[in-house]
């Protein structure tokens, strides 16, 4: 069982995942939000040496176009990736995306046709989308006009809801490409699902799913947006409850404030004794583990490798927890035996596979060092709660 909470946290909407390892996931939204947003840009100014340049997006702001080699006084559609503050600006894409429940449909300024899998997918799955993918679109053009990613629900649902989403979000993106020649500077092309609604698009529905919100205009929503366009046998796995309890809010029952507390500290205790320590700076994110006191030697080995294997899983959990992304060094307790590090990374590649954000094992050194990497997919929590909470920095 995997269960959603949607409540309310200084003037925010507050979602937390949680299954029966405890909390996987705190995300604070904004009302409205102009991330997913596509608009149609024009190039302000070109930097060359870089491959970048600053594109306007509406008379009173900016983006800043990252690794888009394109020319001043250029008109182009621009997807908005990450929203601006204070004095930053935004940060946009000329790699259009539009995201459904079972499919995303990509385009990078050409057509390809590639066909893409979701990481949590596995190969056995994989194996038995691409058959259906393949007997749908023919080997000979893959997709009809765009590169296809294959979300972890296609493998829940019979194929044909995935062809219908697929067809829906290709003639989407070829009315985004066709209007932009007829549409004035600033237009919006494309209003994506709110933050809500794509985050519950992300969820595994492998697993029964319950809903909890104490907002009646969310819960309608959810209703609305989120359960009405699934197929039965999806609607049967999911369930959702409106809160309402006078004397408790939901925030205090399912023990959000103490979550939030913990998420936010540099020290996670471990049952084993031990703990992990994370530390985030601009360049990377380190974890160091460490243990308790062990006396009696014949026990080290072990009591080492059982601490390891729990600092990999909620190291992993934090990561994804926290929303911590670019390169991530964990600084495990060296260990003798290589059976003990092979487990450990077995163990540790488990437990990212968990996360619906691409993360990725890159290696174990000699010295116990894991190098991962985790894709940039918003802000981090303590970011998200600085900017709701600006007196708690």
């Amino acid at each position: 069982m995997v269960r959603a909470v949607v409540t309310s946290y200084r003037g925010r909407f507050l979602y937390a995942l949680l299954d029966e390892d405890g909390f996987q996931e705190l995300r604070l939204f904004r009302e409205s939000s102009l991330l997913g947003r596509i608009v149609l840009g024009r190039v302000e100014k070109q930097i060359k040496n870089i491959g970048s340049g600053f594109v306007r997006l509406s008379p009173d702001s900016c983006g800043f176009l990252d690794g888009g080699d394109v020319k001043a006084e250029t008109v182009l559609p621009v997807q908005i990736v990450k929203e601006g503050r204070g004095d930053k600006k935004h940060g946009v894409s000329k790699k259009l995306s539009l995201f459904g429940r079972y499919c995303a449909v990509l385009y990078a300024g050409k057509p390809s046709g590639k066909l893409l899998f979701s990481g949590r997918l596995q190969p056995e799955e994989k194996n038995k989308l691409r058959e259906s993918f393949l007997a749908t679109f023919g080997e000979s053009n893959l997709s009809p006009r765009y590169d296809v990613l294959l979300r972890t629900n296609a493998a829940r649902v019979d194929f044909s809801e995935v062809v219908g989403e697929i067809k829906k979000l290709s003639d989407k993106m070829d009315s985004i490409l066709l209007v932009q020649d007829k549409r004035t500077d600033y237009s919006l092309l494309y209003e994506p699902p709110a933050e809500l609604i794509r985050e519950l698009y992300r969820i595994d529905l492998n697993a029964p799913l319950e809903i909890r919100t104490d907002l009646p205009e969310e819960y309608e929503r959810i209703k609305k947006e989120f359960l009405e366009g699934l197929p039965e046998e999806l609607k049967n796995r999911v369930s959702i409850t409106l809160y309402q309890d006078e004397l408790l809010s939901l925030f205090h029952f399912e023990g959000l404030e103490a979550e939030i507390k913990r998420a936010l500290d540099r020290r996670v205790w471990l049952k084993s004794g031990g703990s992990i320590v994370i530390e985030q700076t601009e360049a990377l994110v380190s974890i160091d583990v460490n243990t308790a006191r062990i006396d009696k030697k014949k026990e080290k080995e072990d009591t080492i490798l059982f601490v390891n294997l729990e600092a990999a899983r909620e190291a992993a959990r934090q990561i994804r927890l926290r929303n911590l992304s670019g390169i991530i060094i964990i600084d495990f307790i060296n260990m003798d035996r290589k059976e003990d590090e092979e487990r450990l990374i077995r163990e540790l590649r488990l437990a990212i596979e968990k996360d619906s954000v691409k993360t990725s094992f890159i290696e174990l050194t000699k010295l116990g060092l894991a190098e991962l990497t985790r894709k940039r997919e918003g802000s981090t929590l303590s970011e998200m709660i600085r900017e709701a909470c600006p007196e708690e920095k």
